[in-house]
């Protein structure tokens, strides 16, 4: 289905002025600051292993814009298996992508069957905010649809991922465009922060 385009806090110093002893777990907390300084003037960030949670931001042209919509992609597994958990909500209904985007579809000469390319703005070339776009449809018997979709400026090639759904609130068409970004909840916890800068100083990147 193609997309119609519609377009620190600074602590005060003592009078007594008496030197800070360090205790508990300063140290450590200076050591890491050290490591991480010595690491980001040196080394490039070391991309991490697993799988990293991506939630989308959308807007509306026409219609109303989901409210929900995430995923979660391993660059490290192997094509066709790379996304997992990517579930978008629009119109009350919830549509599971998770097949469609490990197998886009993709036609003309001018875009990749890379969904993660598309997600990410760079499925066709040269590519326009304008020619990335989201589109929901709702039937008026309850079949919902789905997509993501990249032109080329031409409109003559395009990659998109869909899923249908059997409900919907209303009869709807909507569309408009989208942007990704790292979930909060895909960065390194606290305790195995030492572990990331370590292995960015020692390990060359992949």
């Amino acid at each position: 289905m193609r997309a119609r385009p519609r377009k620190e806090s600074i602590r005060r110093r003592s009078s007594s002025m008496r030197p800070h002893r360090l205790t508990g777990s300063t140290p450590t907390l200076i050591a890491v600051a050290v490591l991480a300084a010595a690491c980001s003037t040196t080394f490039a960030p070391v991309a991490r292993a697993g799988p990293v949670q991506y939630t989308i931001t959308f807007t509306a042209l026409d219609g109303t814009a989901p409210t929900a919509g995430a995923f979660f992609y391993d660059s490290s597994a192997t094509l066709g298996s790379r996304f997992s958990n990517f579930l978008v909500t629009w119109n009350s209904a919830t549509f599971n992508l998770k097949s469609s985007a490990n197998s886009p579809q993709e036609s003309g000469s001018d875009c990749v069957a890379d969904a993660f390319a598309l997600l990410s703005g760079n499925g066709c070339a040269p590519q326009q905010i304008s020619d990335l776009r989201w589109a929901g449809s709702t039937a008026f018997i309850g079949v919902s649809t789905f997509e993501f979709i990249s032109f080329d400026p031409s409109h003559a090639s395009h990659v998109e991922i869909d899923q249908a759904s059997l409900s919907g609130a209303v009869s709807e068409t909507a569309d408009g465009n989208f942007s990704i970004g790292v979930s909060p909840t895909g960065a390194p916890e606290p305790g195995n922060l030492i572990l990331v800068l370590a292995g960015g100083c020692c390990c060359d990147e992949t």
